[in-house]
């Protein structure tokens, strides 16, 4: 169906279909005039469609579809049309902004408005200073236009226009310039908005910009607005918070806030918006509140409380933990975690107060919520002594969700009463416990987890079993052998690739026996560990069995190709030739990359073959590759194979390997010395 019948259609979706039809068409005059009717449909999604459709063709400023679309801004009968040939124009950019700039020469009256508001919409900053004398223009609409033109156009000189306007202009002109700086994200001094404070009406337009200003005389008149209406109350506590980001509050600001100050703010907390509630916990926690303590606590469960407020509740140092322990009993769930952990993060460990905080930090590890116990465990990393290693261990052991929480606060216990916690990892039975503990019982007890680590294995969890038998591996017993082989017929695949890695490390014959009869796995996975395993052992009795992996599935051969390398295989440029015509490319990269091992003229027959490779990729690595090498042959295939090349990736390879040649063969010439001329005399 063409553009034209589909715009014919009493369906707003075949329009909007028929209009984006035409994004892939030429733009000649059946396109504008279809975009057109599109701009003017009834249906806003037709009228969007058009917008971002003629956008993408971007034509130019002197383009015939401009006039028809300042035309469009200037009809008054369909204000769908004008809304749309704004957005329109908007879209076109800043080179719009010299036609629309002639039509407003030559236009009177009101609908200069919309002219300076497309102009505005273009993003021509260049523009501010013509759309200045518009602001003081005998139509108020017109000024407010061009206000709000030059504010959306920002930059240094629509901040310094309005800024030096702001004195001069009436109350809601002010209102207007005070939401444009906000929007440019100005940074005004407050003594340029202190004035206007004065005003109920500009006060609410200042504030926010007042929080911006970073001025210490701004805090009176902030904390007075508190005291004003809801409306202004909100707007007042987040210029607060922003005032007490940077510098920070000035020594009298406590005083300041009052009594009264500090019950408003109090009640701001439970606030409906999210952005009042977290400026008012910033606000009582610079303030020191102390009875405000709980309801920001319980703000926080709504994930209000912000990084601003935790910073500042830090600003108590340990002076808060007692409040923060009488504020943990007052609430529940996260705010009762919060609570406590930010009372044993401030503590001082070694303070009368930090016992009561211990105290209370163990009988929330017992308690059922979930985040209280992490937040309990996570507290006592700093404040558990030797008695709480037990009771660490226990939860660790039983507790699969705070099993990590519980295995760090062990491990910092370590650095402090090491014997204590090695003593309570002695009795962990590890085929029952989780695997953090596992890997922490391995970590500290070393070869007396020995026994712990192989009983381990027989573990539910295949975690805890990984982690066992990687632990056996670094300890590279002789002994764990046999237990280590029986677990590659793990039901899991990752169990038995850990064992494959464990064999490897313990690196004893009989491992390598066991590694040798992996190399019949069903799992490629298992199968190509494998492979690694035995070459890194430099065990020569896998020899024959990599070769037939040569050929073999990918994940397989690279391995193998590698390992026959590593094994230093007496066949080794045969097995590279066959690798070199394998059909993955990968393992083709591979072979090239032993390739580099070979006798000079096994390595350059193998390399050329890697530059008639069909991938792309491969042809570039040979070309590299030859490039390193210092063999008069490589240097030769370079330049046979330069002109022949056609894609621009290899070429580029090419060139820069041909290029590394020539100057290793022909290094630049050095100035002659001056000869010496015989003087005179």
């Amino acid at each position: 169906m063409s553009a034209r019948l589909g715009m014919d259609s009493d369906a707003p979706e075949s329009r909007r279909l028929a209009v984006r039809a035409v994004g892939g068409q030429t733009f000649d005059e059946d396109a504008r005039a279809t975009l057109l009717r599109g701009l003017d449909d009834e249906d806003w999604r037709v009228r969007r469609e058009a917008a971002e459709v003629l956008s993408a063709f971007a034509p130019s400023a002197d383009d015939p579809i401009v006039p028809r679309l300042i035309d469009g801004l200037l009809q008054s009968s369909r204000v769908g049309f004008r809304n749309a040939c704004l957005e329109a124009l908007g879209r076109l950019g800043p080179g719009v902004a010299a036609p629309l700039g002639a039509r407003l020469a030559d236009t009177e009256g009101g609908d200069r408005k919309f002219l300076i508001g497309a102009i505005g919409a273009s993003g021509d900053t260049a523009s501010v200073d013509a759309l200045a004398r518009f602001v003081s223009d005998s139509d108020p609409n017109v000024g407010a236009a061009a206000l709000d033109a030059i504010s959306a156009l920002g930059g240094p000189a629509a901040e310094a226009l309005l800024r030096a306007r702001l004195s001069t202009l009436d109350p809601l002109q002010q209102v207007s310039v005070l939401d444009g700086l906000m929007r440019m994200g100005a940074h005004v001094p407050f003594a340029e908005l202190e004035p206007i404070l004065s005003s109920r009406l500009g006060r609410r337009a200042a504030l926010p910009l007042v929080g911006r200003s970073a001025d210490p005389a701004a805090f009176a008149p902030v904390i007075g607005a508190l005291d004003g209406s809801n409306h202004e109350a909100r707007l007042a506590v987040r210029a607060l918070a922003a005032l007490l980001e940077d510098p920070g509050p000035p020594d009298a600001f406590r005083d300041q806030l009052g009594t009264s100050g500090r019950a408003r703010v109090r009640g701001l907390l439970k606030d409906d918006g999210p952005e009042t509630a977290s400026a008012a916990a910033t606000v009582a926690l610079m303030a020191r509140d102390t009875e405000a303590l709980a309801d920001v606590l319980s703000a926080s469960a709504g994930r209000v409380l912000s990084a601003a407020a935790v910073r500042a509740l830090r600003t108590w140092g340990p002076s808060a933990a007692p409040p923060l322990l009488r504020a943990a009993d007052e609430v529940v769930g996260g705010a009762r975690a919060l609570a406590l952990e930010l009372a044993a993060e401030l503590v001082v460990p070694e303070s009368d107060a930090a016992n009561a905080v211990r105290d209370r930090l163990r009988v929330a590890r017992t308690e059922a919520e979930p985040g209280v116990v992490g937040a309990a465990l996570r507290g006592l990393s700093a404040l558990a002594q030797a008695e709480d290693a037990p009771q660490l261990v226990e939860c660790a052991m039983h507790d699969a969700e705070a099993a990590g929480d519980a295995v760090r606060t062990l491990e910092a216990l370590s650095e402090r009463a090491g014997q204590a916690v090695l003593d309570a990892l002695g009795s962990v039975r590890l085929e029952l416990a989780s695997a953090p503990l596992a890997r922490l019982v391995a970590r500290l007890r070393g070869q007396d987890a020995l026994g712990q680590l192989q009983a381990g294995l027989s573990s539910a969890s295949p975690e805890v079993r990984r982690s066992c038998l990687a632990a056996l591996g670094q300890l590279a017993d002789p002994s764990s052998v046999d237990r280590i082989a029986f677990a590659m017929a793990d039901e899991d695949e990752g169990v038995r690739i850990a064992a494959i890695d464990s064999l490897g490390r313990v690196g004893s014959e009989r491992a390598a026996d066991a590694l040798l009869h992996a190399l019949g796995a069903d799992s490629l996975a298992v199968r190509s560990r494998a492979i690694r395993a035995l070459a890194r052992m430099g065990e020569s009795r896998a020899l024959p069995h990599l070769v037939p992996f040569v050929t073999g599935p990918a994940i397989v051969a690279m391995e193998a190709i590698e390992a026959l390398a590593r094994l230093r295989a007496p066949d080794l440029a045969e097995q590279v030739r066959a690798a070199l015509g394998h059909e993955d490319p990968d393992v083709v990269q591979r072979a090239l990359t032993v390739a580099q091992g070979l006798d000079d003229s096994d390595q350059v027959d193998h390399l050329v073959r890697g530059l008639q490779h069909p991938s792309w990729h491969v042809r570039s690595t040979a070309a590299r590759i030859l490039g390193a090498l210092d063999l008069r042959e490589a240097h030769a295939a370079l330049e046979a194979h330069a002109s022949d090349e056609q894609d621009p990736h290899v070429q580029e390879a090419l060139r820069a390997a041909v290029r590394a040649k020539r100057e290793a063969v022909e290094p630049s010439p050095t100035p002659a010395e001056p000869s010496e001329e015989p003087t005179g005399g």
